[in-house]
This record gives C-alpha cells, structure tokens and sequence, in this order.
C-alpha cells in the first residue's frame, strides 16, 4: 500500500498531500520536554510502550528506512543519586555494553543546561549498526534518552543530526504546559457543546467553492467543496463532499474523494475517502470508510494488513472531540474577535490515535488583494505537536480565504473557472466520479464489547 500523507489543517486535510516532515517543534506537554525533528525525516506514528516519539529517514529513491531517532525516559534507582554523574555515566556504559552496544568512554557535558553524558559506537545485533545515545537527567531518578541509530556508513550524518537536535532540547516543568492546555481543550469543549443545527445551518455555504494550491510559487493542486445538511442512517447533520487533485513535480498525479457527516452533537459521525494515484487502468487506489457512534471510532481500509482499526476516544477527550466534517467550518463557529485558542481532540488514522489541535484567533488585519487591502482575521492553526503552525486569513463570516504553511504550502481561495481552468481534465474526471457515486452508507456499528484495550492517553 502506497504511504498516503496529509496536511491536517483546516481545508486541507486529505486533499493536499504534503511530503515534508521534520518542521515545526514538538512539544510533549506530559513529559516535559520539546525540540526540531530532524529534517527530511517523518513522525512515526505506531505507538510503542518503550518510546515517548520517534522519526525516520527514509531512503529518496527506495523509500526504505536508512535511519532512526528515538526519545526515551528511563526511571533509575533512587540510590544511584547518591553517587557522581560521572560513576552513574560509566555504570551505564557497562550495561549499555552488556546489551551489545559497544560503546566507547562516556563524553560527559550539559545538554538543555542539563548534566548529560553522550554514548557512541557500534551495536551488534542481526545487523552491525552505528549508535549514539545523549543520556540527559531530567530528574533525580529520571534521564530522557535521544537514540540514533542506523548503518555504520551514515554515522557522520547521525551524528551530525543529533548533535542538532541536542542543540534544541528544550526540558520543562510539565505542571504549566498542561494546565494550559486543559484550560485551552476546555474552552474548544465548551465551544462544541453549544453547537446546534441552527447553529451550522447559517455558516454553511450555499454553493461550492473551490481553492488553488500552490507548493514554491508553483500551482500544484485544486479544491472543491460542497457543504449542506443532510441524513446518513436516520440521523440530520453536516455533510461536507470535498474532492481534489494534486500533481506535485516527478510524483504520480494524485486525486482525491471524501464525504464527513455529523450531527451536531458529535454523537453519529461517518466519513468515507476515496484515494487515486496515478492515471488509467494501472493506477493504485485506497479507500478508508470509518463510523463513529457514542465514543467509538471503527475504521476499515482497503490495506489488507490492517483491514479493521477501533479506537474508544477517552473521556478526557470526549469534550473537545472534534469530528472530521467540521474540520472545515471551525473559524466560523469560534469567536473571532477575541484573542484566544481553542483545543481540540482529532482522530489520526495513521496512528489509530487523536492529535491535539490548536486554533488561535490572532486578530484583524489586512490582506493585499487584486482588489486593494482587503480586511480580514488573522488565525493559526497547529494540527499536531510537532507541526509548525499554519497562519489562516479568514473573511467577517469565518471563511477561509487563505493560508499558508511553514513549508510554503499556500492555499488560495478561487473561483469555480479559475480552481476548473488549472486542471481541467482532472476536475472533470473527478466531477465524473461524483456524479456516479451513491450516497454512502454507514458502516456498520462498533461492536461495544470489545473496546480498543490499549487507549493511552493522547500526547
């Protein structure tokens, strides 16, 4: 199955395929700490009880993983405090060389102003493979472990890296991040709660609008977009039907379908994304189908690895669950004339887990138009922890007239002959594909009896 990646933000999820990685600062709010990823590397999403996060590099040409960077903590005997840095740092290296990490002496120093001692060589395994460890005491009986690793040939540049990415460190009381960020989850709660249809009915769009995308001043992409009121399985709600086209340099043309329903009280909730890369009768296609009832998420895909995925969104989160649908009519509901974020619990398929996403109201100012200095409300929207923030301009009534990413992603809102005119045999086989779908039926029920047993608490 082909590695579909997506730009989280409001109006681009699932219909812009970004392909940079690595940008922005994650900040881990639970354990205290933030930093840069590495450049050209991506988050990886499968969770694993041994690591807090972890990315990779990826090979160019075979997109194979040449190497990877891990974040760790480990706990230690409270009486191994009583000895010197330097005595615990050499007791270390001799387990880390019993463990087939055949490290040479510990550098001792301070990374994030803290002690730290630094751990290099070679581990020999199934495979031989260069290492580095940065071994940093965040705690009395607490160290955070940065490990790299990856092929002997390639130690100069993870060496490099997370020499770097040591230079970033960031360590933190956690106590204050996280009470922000109930106070922010709270307020996006808060804001969800008081959503009704009469509410949605008026900000929806009574015609389809469209958006360009462009990548390095280059147009890469069109949108288009339906909004309306609707019922799936008995239940009225939000249905948003968003199609689009993608075509980045030396990259198989990408086209994409998707239909988001909820009802306003986020108790029923469905979508369904149709993906197509490449053209005619050889090119791949993926599907993901999910329905949410109550506080569970089943998805099914078209990936025979992994067909079926269930997910019980935990009751801390229950508040500011945001549903896919209303990804798209977000700054229309939120107050846009007061300075304030607002957070949010999104579903990531990638990681059958949920972001948390941030939205803040900036305030007015004016954009440049053909037209002359159009006024407008500045917001940012940060979809995930290690995102950079997105800077969003939105008109008096909450839509979007454009945004941009730190990558110099820029989505430009467009007339329906301006978005038709830069791909024009793309959008009409994509209005083709629309007009011969059926009105998708929702999947059948989560089986309740048997809950996702491993719900962990979202970072």
């Amino acid at each position: 199955m082909k590695r579909w990646i997506f730009l989280p933000m409001a109006l681009l999820a699932g219909a812009a395929l970004a392909q940079v990685a690595g940008s922005g600062v994650y900040t881990d709010e639970i354990n205290g700490f933030s930093l840069s990823p590495p450049a050209g590397t991506e988050r990886v999403r499968e969770t694993n009880p041994r690591r807090l996060v972890a990315w990779q590099k990826r090979d160019d040409k075979t997109q194979a993983v040449v190497w990877t960077l891990d974040v760790l903590k480990l706990r230690t005997d409270a009486s191994a405090t009583s000895q010197p840095f330097a005595t615990r740092a050499e007791v270390a290296a001799q387990q880390l060389r019993q463990d087939r990490f055949m490290t040479e002496d510990p550098i001792l120093g301070t990374t994030a102003g803290l002690p730290s001692a630094d751990y290099r060589g070679e581990w020999k395994g199934v495979v031989s493979l260069w290492r580095r460890q940065t071994w940093i005491q965040s705690g009395p009986t607490e160290y955070l472990i940065l490990d790299i690793s990856g092929p002997m040939d390639l130690k100069d540049e993870m060496d490099r890296t997370l020499t770097l990415v040591n230079s970033s460190l960031r360590i933190f009381d956690p106590q204050a991040a996280q009470a922000q960020r109930r106070a922010t989850l709270q307020r996006g709660g808060e804001l969800l709660e008081h959503v009704k249809l009469e509410t949605i009915k008026p900000v929806l769009s009574p015609q389809p609008y469209y958006f360009s995308l462009t990548l390095d001043n280059r147009t890469i992409g069109a949108i288009k977009i339906t909004e309306s009121i609707a019922q799936r399985s008995g239940a009225t709600g939000l249905l948003i039907l968003r199609s689009g086209v993608i075509r980045m340099p030396g990259q198989p043309r990408r086209l994409s379908r998707e239909e988001l329903f909820a009802t306003p009280d986020r108790v029923s909730e469905s979508w369904k994304r149709e993906y197509i890369e490449g053209e005619g009768p050889t090119a791949n296609r993926f599907t993901i189908e999910a329905v949410k009832q109550e506080e569970m998420i089943v998805v099914t895909t078209s990936d025979e690895r992994q067909p079926v995925r269930q997910k019980k969104i935990p009751q801390t989160l229950l508040g500011p669950y945001l549903p896919q649908a209303f990804d798209l009519i977000l700054p229309r509901l939120l107050d846009r004339q007061i300075k304030q974020a607002y957070g949010f619990a999104m579903y990531s398929g990638a990681a059958n887990d949920f972001d948390l996403r941030t939205m803040t109201v900036i305030g007015p100012a004016n954009m440049q138009t053909s037209a002359g200095a159009t006024p407008v409300v500045h917001l940012t929207d940060q979809a995930t922890a290690d995102s950079a923030p997105a800077n969003v301009w939105v008109d008096a009534s909450g839509n979007t007239v454009q945004a941009r990413t730190a990558e110099g992603l820029v989505l430009l809102r467009v007339t329906a002959a301006e978005a038709n005119g830069l791909f024009p045999a793309d959008m009409a086989e994509l209005g083709a594909l629309e007009s011969k779908a059926p009105a998708a039926p929702a999947p059948a029920a989560p089986d309740k009896a048997t809950p996702d047993k491993k719900d962990k608490k979202a970072k």
